[in-house]
């Protein structure tokens, strides 16, 4: 309104332009020009009607009212006095508006003098119209309004727009609601476990008003889906009363939650609200990276560790806690983690709160303990602290544990293990522990690990011993004697007990440089103690060892007769030149004996105990070695000797000679003796003596024997050695005197022993064999690796190995690489030696597992005749029906060879061939089999097996056989269908096919000759029926999407009387009666929102570039209100402007200014000449 006085102080200044008023109706209204009732009508209500005159213009008069309001339209006035008025009339028109406000296209003409709906023309010459006189209606009507035009003779029109002042729709936010039903603006919080069928959502306006509003609905701002609500009416109040279905099922399947929302709108204004559509809320705590990949709830060193309790529903809050402190900061759904500790998310809304907690944990850390506890008892021992362990007894036994150094509530899924010595392990936190070594605990869960270990020491129990040894290895405990000049080592060593550290010292005097478990005692320790001290963290032990040796004894031997130190050895007639002592017979001879202890003189002489032994008149018996021992029984008595010898020969063997022929004994003779010298051989159940006789020597002679393979060592004394055949060797006699030593041998053999053996790294190839085959000591196969070995018992023996082909060998083994079938046959090996010859035979057989010759060429087939190899091919071989097919399987193998035919089943176990049906034959001739399937038809589809099989292995070949048609195509007719009607004129079907007239089977229809086909459909029952249906038009669509139905009213009908008749009569026919309902509109919606343009407007210049504007709105294609932007944001908005050109440039010449007034003046003013003149720079923007 301000602009409009605005505007109009500015024509009055500008242009003198004035509004006349008519004073004459002081409690009307009376308006020349473009003017508006206020907005809320309250002067129009209270004075109840409104006089207006049309003013003399063809623009019309915008008058609003409210709906019980008088107008009284007046045009008489604009006819000037002068002219008689009884000869004008005047014609009153109506444009109607629609509902959203648009003027309709015809303008309704209505009689002079009649009423119409409300309305009166009145006046000498009708030049008066009342619309809505209180006389004729209460109040003006929707179909009242709109552009009233008032027409006289001279077709002068003047038009006057009448428009309702309406109310904008109010929901109804309290009144009554039909049962199992919620009022728009109540929340629904759906349950995903068990969601409710469906809710009722009512959205009703309160009371009616005029013009009556239309609903639309959004979900999520976007045009609700009709596949997920339903929109249907109630009658429970007046006005617009809907209800919205939900279906709570379907939301959850295609996760759709958010807001419901239902507007109510007419052209004045409109209303809405809104129903929140929630779950319930879940809350699914997860523990993730930034980029959403689970992770265990464990602290990154990146801190890219986020808690997330999954995306919250619309309207809902999110709260975190950790620790049980509200993050202020964060209402989102993920929470940092930088810390161990429990993370608590809390998320509420309409539909109520839940929460749920995680814990962040870290790796747990073993609290190791330190230092060692030496006799825990039964108090545990924390991992990482020493500890010891005794053998037995009292402290074989302690218990270990494995503390953590942080509260348990962090580590409440933290798994302990224990590695154990010797490579076991034990669960748990707390373990008893018995043996020496490390024991390692590891704590761990799924954010890591830590171990501490904890060395069991055990406590030294050292081993000693008593007692004395003599010139060996001893422990320490024991005495050591030293009788030689060698050293021996003196052990300490621990029975139990480990990192041990030992000190040696020497009369309490510690020995440097020895540190280890042993001490090597020389004879410079005679007569000190050596000790061993042994420690570790446990504890220590120690001993002693006392070191002697033997008291010496020295003999010494003199004649009487002679100097004492004269041995009498230089003397003439003396042979013996190694004695100490040479007496003659009948001198006296004194045996002496010095030491400090006891002692004792033996010898051939005699015996004299702690004195000189003397021999009065000494003989050649006395002759011989005399001892002188001492009586120590510490270190073992000490000893010295000297030989005494008269003059005599040594002596000599009587042996027979080299090259004396070697002693074969008969086989019947059991034992023999023979003459050291000669070599013998013996049967297995053979003995034989051996004689050592002397033909020259001094007595007494010692013989003993010795053997080539013991060595040196003497295995019997005496003249006679007894050998059996199982004693062979090289066996020597020794006599010897004090005067020499002679010796001779004898070797004792026994008979060859020979074998001959086979030797290959497949094996004796007979136990392989389906049955071991009579009289053959080895079997080989073709291709395998083969040594024959003659194995002798004297390694000196000539062999030869002889064969059935006439060849020999030089030698003990023959290679046969790689066996063939040339190499069967009998070998003989053939061993000599001086005993004599011996040999063995050896039976030899070489077979070959039957194998399928794959590769062996096939015949050529015969007329109508298939031929197909056995293994050859997995893939199915193609065999035209009916013809004659023909499977080889050739076969090879050492050993006799046979082959049969098997048909392999569909679950894979086989059968025999029935061969007793005509159409199988099977032949076998040779190293062939042929079976043979002649006619072959898909009932003999498959697969087929020929099996070859020999003593030495088998082999198996397939043939897939499958079947091919021979293709002779023809058209084949089924019998004619039952006619459809019975009369009427009906029609009958049949089916045709494609065959081969071959097979009679069905083959694909591009087989037969197209155009040849025969007739699938001919007229039947062509009379007339009596009676009839007969069918209405289908009704329109009940919608236009989304699924809707068609209508129809379907009669029966007779013929003859052409009367309606009852149905069952035409059932009673066998008619069929046709359908009353059919679906249609099956298709999606169109969209619900659509952008409305208009044309663009004039140029906004007359000269030169301006701009051109139109109207663009978002409109509801159903109701075609105008809807705000937002409904539409799924299509592009059109451009409101655009540029234009008048096309004539403006110009500038008389344009130099302009009132500041003009600023205020629109630009559809600049129509008027005046107007553009007086603003040329506002009305120009080219200008300037």
């Amino acid at each position: 309104m301000q602009s409009l006085v605005l505007f109009a102080s500015v024509l009055v200044a500008m242009f003198g332009i004035t509004f006349a008023q008519n004073s004459n109706y002081t409690e009307e209204y009376n308006w020349n020009g473009t003017l508006s009732v206020p907005m809320d009508g309250r002067q129009a209500i209270e004075s109840g009607r409104i006089y207006v005159q049309l003013p003399n213009s063809s623009t019309p008069i915008d008058i609003r009212i409210l709906e019980n309001v008088s107008v009284t339209l007046d045009c008489g006035h604009l006819v000037t006095p002068s002219f008689e008025r009884r000869n004008l009339n005047a014609v009153w028109k109506l444009r109607r508006r629609s509902f959203d406000g648009d003027l309709e296209s015809n303008p309704l003409v209505f009689i002079p003098g009649t009423r119409n709906n409300g309305i009166e023309m009145f006046g000498n010459n009708g030049e008066f119209l009342r619309v809505a006189n209180p006389t004729l209606a209460s109040r003006i009507e929707p179909s009242n309004v709109g552009e009233f035009i008032c027409e006289y003779n001279d077709h002068n029109i003047y038009k006057v727009d009448i428009n309702i002042i309406g109310f904008s729709p109010v929901i109804n936010r309290a009144g009554m609601l039909p049962s199992n039903s919620i009022r728009i603006g109540t929340n629904i919080c759906i349950d995903p476990q068990s969601p409710v069928p469906v809710v009722r959502v009512v959205c009703a306006q309160i009371g009616s008003i005029n013009p009556e509003p239309v609903s639309f609905y959004t979900f999520n701002n976007q045009p609700i889906n009709h596949a997920y609500f339903f929109i249907s009416q109630f009658s429970i109040e007046t006005g617009l009363n809907n209800i919205i279905h939900v279906f709570p099922g379907l939301l959850l399947e295609y996760n759709m939650q958010g807001s419901l929302n239902c507007v109510l709108q007419n052209r004045f204004g409109n209303d809405s609200e809104t129903t929140k559509i929630l779950y319930s809320l879940p809350n699914v705590i997860t523990v993730q990276r930034s980029d959403g990949t689970i992770v265990p709830p464990c602290p990154h060193s990146d801190n890219d560790l986020f808690v997330s309790c999954g995306d919250s529903a619309p309207g809902s809050a999110v709260a975190w806690y950790i620790n049980g402190v509200l993050q202020s900061g964060n209402t989102g759904s993920r929470q940092r983690a930088t810390v161990s500790g429990n993370y608590t998310c809390v998320i509420s809304n309409v539909c109520g709160s839940v929460s749920n907690t995680t814990f962040i944990k870290d790796a747990p850390t073993i609290a190791p303990g330190t230092g060692i506890i030496t006799n825990p008892g039964n108090t545990p021992v924390p991992a990482g602290t020493r500890t010891c362990v005794s053998r037995t007894g009292v402290g074989a036994r302690v218990i270990l544990v494995c503390n953590l150094s942080f509260n348990n509530e962090s580590v409440s899924d933290v798994t302990f293990s224990w590695s154990t010595p010797g490579g076991g392990s034990q669960s748990g936190s707390i373990i008893a522990a018995s043996s020496i070594g490390d024991y390692t605990c590891t704590a761990s869960n799924q954010c890591g690990s830590s171990q501490a270990t904890t060395e069991v020491v055990g406590r030294i129990e050292l081993i000693k011993e008593t007692g004395t040894g003599i010139d060996q290895i001893v422990n320490i405990g024991s005495r050591l004697c030293l009788n030689s000049g060698n050293p021996v080592t003196v052990n300490c060593n621990a029975d139990f007990g480990t990192n041990v550290t030992r000190t040696w010292s020497r009369n309490n005097s510690v020995i440097s440089g020895v540190t280890g478990s042993s001490y090597n005692a020389m004879l410079s320790d005679v007569g000190s103690t050596i000790t061993c001290a042994v420690m570790n963290p446990c504890g220590m032990g120690s001993a002693a060892t006392q070191v002697i040796s033997q008291v010496p004894v020295t003999i010494n031997g003199s004649i009487s007769a002679l100097n004492i130190s004269d041995d009498g050895c230089n003397r003439p007639g003396i042979t013996n030149t190694t004695a100490d002592l040479c007496p003659f017979d009948g001198e006296i001879v004194v045996i002496s004996c010095s030491s400090n202890e006891g002692y004792t003189i033996s010898g051939p002489g005699g015996s004299s105990t702690d004195t000189p032994l003397v021999i009065w008149g000494f003989a050649l018996s006395d002759s011989g070695i005399y001892i002188c021992r001492s009586h120590n029984i510490d270190c073992g008595a000490a000893e010295d000797s000297i030989l005494v010898s008269a003059s005599g020969v040594p002596p000599l063997i009587r042996a027979n000679p080299p090259g004396t022929p070697t002693l074969i004994l008969p086989p019947k003779r059991r034992i023999t003796g023979v003459n050291i010298g000669v070599n013998v051989c013996l049967l297995g159940h053979q003995f034989v003596s051996i004689d050592c006789w002397t033909q020259s020597g001094t007595w007494p002679i010692t013989f003993t024997w010795t053997a080539a393979s013991t060595g040196d060592r003497v295995i019997q004394y005496g003249m006679f050695l007894r050998v059996s055949a199982n004693d062979t060797d090289v066996y020597t006699c020794s006599a010897s005197n004090a005067f020499g030593t002679s010796t001779a041998s004898s070797r004792v053999k026994g008979h060859l022993n020979v074998s001959l053996v086979g030797v290959s790294p497949q094996g004796n190839r007979c136990n392989q064999l389906r049955r071991r085959p009579h009289d053959v000591d080895y079997c080989a196969f073709v291709g395998d690796n083969l040594t024959l070995s003659c194995r002798v018992n004297d390694p000196q023996a000539t062999t030869t190995i002889m064969y059935n082909r006439g060849g020999s060998v030089r030698g003990s083994d023959i290679s046969i690489s790689p066996v063939s079938s040339f190499a069967e046959g009998t070998y003989l090996c053939n061993a000599t030696n001086d005993c004599g010859n011996s040999s063995d035979i050896l039976n030899l057989r070489v077979y070959d597992p039957a194998r399928i010759d794959r590769q062996q060429s096939l015949p050529t087939p015969g007329p109508n005749e298939v031929v197909i190899g056995a293994g050859r091919s997995e893939e199915p071989n193609n065999v035209t029906f009916g013809r004659s097919v023909k499977l080889f399987c050739p076969f090879t193998g050492i050993g006799q060879a046979d082959a049969t035919w098997l048909r392999v089943q569909p679950d894979g176990f086989t059968a025999e061939i029935n061969t007793s049906l005509a159409v199988f034959s099977m032949n076998n001739t040779g190293n062939m089999s042929v079976l043979t399937i002649s006619p072959f038809t898909e009932e003999f589809e498959g697969t087929y097996r020929c099996i070859t099989t020999n003593i030495a292995g088998d082999d198996a070949g397939d043939v897939v056989l499958q079947t091919t048609i021979e293709v002779i195509p023809e058209w084949v007719t089924s019998p004619w269908s039952e006619c459809n009607k019975i009369c009427n004129g009906g029609y009958r079907t049949r089916n045709i096919t494609c065959v081969s007239s071959v097979t009679n089977m069905t083959i694909d229809d591009r087989f037969c000759t197209a155009g040849t086909e025969p007739r699938t459909i001919e007229q039947c029952n062509i009379h007339l029926c009596p009676y009839q249906y007969v069918v209405d038009r289908w009704s329109p669509c009940s919608s236009t999407c989304m699924g809707g139905l068609r209508n129809r009213t379907v009669r029966c009908y007779n013929v003859m009387t052409q009367q309606f008749i009852d149905d069952s009569l035409c059932m009673d026919e066998g008619l069929t009666r046709p359908n009353t309902t059919h679906a249609c509109g099956v298709g999606d919606c169109p969209p619900l929102y659509s952008w409305l343009v208009s044309h663009y407007g004039p140029c906004s210049v007359t000269c030169g570039r301006g701009t051109q504007s139109r109207t663009v709105t978002c409109h509801n294609v159903i109701s075609e209100l105008t809807a705000p932007d937002s409904f539409c944001s799924n299509r592009s908005k059109p451009p409101v402007t655009r540029e234009c050109d008048t096309g004539s440039p403006c110009p500038n010449a008389d344009c130099t200014g302009e009132s500041f007034l003009c600023a205020a003046v629109p630009s559809s003013m600049c129509s008027v000449a005046a107007v553009r003149n007086a603003c040329c720079i506002s009305c120009n923007p080219t200008t300037g």
